[in-house]
């Protein structure tokens, strides 16, 4: 998904979607390059209407103020999903972590 945010950048999007085949969801890290923080953005909608893209937009987009609960939430999203694309969420994760300044080590989060 090639969506263009004004000072956002995109550090993971991740698809969340599960076996319910009328309906999608993704759920995206966003790091804001002018205030610098991190932002989660979720999306879902029906797959005959396209209105999932109706959620993506960075208004929707909410302040991460705890790391580790977000990323246990976003890990069980991913995990159940469709596409557990669990290396993309990892690497989403550790820019997070590189941009926030986190120097202790990525928690298990299975």
């Amino acid at each position: 998904m090639d969506m263009i945010f004004t000072n956002f950048e995109i550090l993971a999007d991740l698809d969340t979607s599960t076996r319910d085949y009328d309906s999608e969801s993704c759920t995206m890290l966003l790091w804001n390059t002018v205030l610098g923080g991190l932002f989660r953005l979720d999306a879902s909608g029906c797959t005959c209407c396209g209105n999932m893209y109706d959620d993506i937009k960075v208004e929707n987009a909410v302040l991460v103020s705890d790391l580790e609960a977000t990323a246990r939430e976003v890990y069980a999203a991913v995990v159940d999903s469709d596409d557990p694309d669990v290396p993309a969420l990892r690497a989403g994760l550790v820019l997070a972590m590189e941009r926030l300044g986190v120097t202790r080590a990525l928690p298990e989060l299975g």
